[in-house]
């Protein structure tokens, strides 16, 4: 813990306390990602499993590997949290709703979904996802 928090305390700007539980084990990207999204979805009241269960079917565009998805106990416990790494900015771009795949996944789930918000995020040199 000293180790990271000497690491990062620097770079912090903000700092923000979930409780989440894993939906899917984590998967890091087998090449060199340089960017970061974590994406927090807010469900309709008592669907963040199947909002988390429809987001783990969602697809991604090339280039994009989804590093974990969490459902959040506290402080929002109908929120679910998303952690995709991209190759670059212009992968980030190519990952919109406007596919016909991701359109159509919006069309079969979207009844679940009230809001979300992300943050996009470089890696420091400790973090370990690079």
């Amino acid at each position: 813990m000293s180790e990271f928090i000497a690491g990062a305390w620097p770079t912090m700007q903000i700092q923000e306390v979930r409780f989440m539980l894993p939906v899917q084990a984590y998967q890091f990207p087998a090449d060199h990602h340089a960017f970061y999204e974590a994406r927090i979805y807010r469900s309709v009241v008592g669907r963040f499993n199947e909002l988390a269960e429809a987001l783990s079917e969602r697809p991604l565009a090339a280039g994009a590997t989804r590093i974990g998805l969490w459902t959040c106990e506290s402080p929002q416990p109908n929120e679910v949290c998303e952690l995709i790494a991209y190759r670059s900015f212009e992968d980030r771009l190519k990952d919109h709703s406007q596919s016909p795949q991701q359109q159509a996944w919006l069309d079969s789930f979207g009844h679940d979904f009230l809001n979300g918000y992300s943050t996009l995020m470089l890696p420091i040199g400790i973090s370990p996802v690079k």
